[in-house]
């Protein structure tokens, strides 16, 4: 979390015309001050979404989000404008968005929250994070990608002193991007996800916040769990046992990861290592639906070096989870005396137990 703080103080001191910066919840606002930006702009998912309702129904997750009310006695000012644009998952920095400005991008798998950005109190674990600097057209597409966002129906905008619907705009074509992926509306996420699996030859490591046994994706990850080394890091809350407990019992070795929020996709990594990072959840919010920006890595990149040290700095620190096992079946409790049971109970008798001479 630290080392997060200190590129991203470093990634904003340059100044530019305009920032922006998007994610799924807003909580930690004093990060975006690190931005030496003449007008900023953030874009997060509209307040009523489901997934942000149900995140926030526990006491922990109340202080990850701020409602529209919040954000605009809070965040929003002069210069700062807030869009709400439902399904928005995305999640990535950008200095430089005016026409003319060279972009500078960073993909940060972390919201704007607490746990990603605050040092928690003693007993408390911040979430675990992957942040990569983007190449120059990497940047060049997520400019083309936010721009595209800003004109995407957005639900609301947090303004100074206001916050009414958006007005209405025209869809805008989707970006044509080359190596950056999407969820919606192109699918790549997804695509390129499923892939990676059918390329690889030894190994697949994921990462995940959350996963579903009903996802393709899982589905085809079990399936290679008979065929390579399949290893999976995520939280084991009971949201996502059922697919750790699938995962398994069809091979695959799975670690009980608490606080792991990045999500990636690493194979061959002891030999020609591919890579995929994204903002998008093993599920079908995440990989079918959604505002969801993601990154493939080839095996000359150098920032694998990156992903490999992430997985492998938490792997011994997280727990071998074994698969739960059958539940044991239900044995019906007889009603009645104990008198009334036993009379009840029929037992054939062959021969008689005993016979008089």
């Amino acid at each position: 979390m630290q080392e997060h703080r200190a590129r991203l103080v470093a990634f904003g001191a340059a100044k530019v015309k305009a920032a922006m910066v998007g994610g799924f919840a807003v909580s930690q606002i004093e990060s975006l001050r690190s931005l030496n930006a003449e007008r900023l702009y953030v874009v997060t998912s509209d307040t009523d979404h489901h997934s942000q309702r149900f995140c926030a129904a526990s006491p922990e997750g109340v202080a990850e989000f701020l409602d529209r009310r919040a954000l605009e006695t809070r965040l929003a000012t002069d210069e700062a404008m807030v869009r709400l644009v439902q399904g928005h998952h995305a999640k990535y920095w950008l200095a430089g968005l005016t026409q003319g400005e060279v972009p500078r991008g960073m993909l940060f798998s972390g919201d704007l929250s607490k746990r990603a950005l605050q040092p928690l109190p003693e007993g408390s674990t911040n979430s675990h994070e992957l942040m990569l600097e983007l190449l120059p057209d990497e940047a060049a597409e997520l400019k083309e990608f936010a721009r595209w966002v800003m004109q995407a129906r957005p639900a609301f905008d947090v303004l100074p002193e206001t916050t009414s619907p958006a007005a209405k705009s025209p869809v805008a074509a989707p970006p044509t991007l080359r190596r950056l992926l999407l969820t919606k509306p192109t699918k790549t996420i997804a695509a390129n996800a499923q892939q990676l699996l059918r390329q690889a030859h030894t190994s697949i490591t994921i990462t995940a916040w959350r996963l579903d046994d009903e996802d393709a994706f899982v589905r085809m990850l079990a399936d290679k769990a008979g065929q390579l080394v399949v290893t999976v890091l995520a939280p084991a809350t009971p949201d996502n046992r059922p697919a750790l407990d699938f995962l398994a019992k069809r091979g695959a070795h799975v670690l009980a990861c608490p606080g792991m929020h990045a999500k990636l996709i690493l194979v061959d990594q002891d030999s020609s290592p591919l890579a995929m990072v994204s903002s998008a959840n093993f599920m079908h919010e995440g990989m079918d639906v959604g505002i969801e920006l993601g990154l493939k890595l080839g095996s000359d990149d150098s920032r694998l070096a990156e992903v490999r040290a992430f997985v492998e700095e938490l792997m011994p620190h997280c727990l071998s989870l074994a698969a739960a096992p059958p539940p044991k079946p239900k044995v019906a409790v007889a009603k009645g005396s104990l008198s009334q049971q036993l009379s009840s109970l029929k037992l054939p008798v062959t021969k008689p137990l005993y016979q008089a001479e």
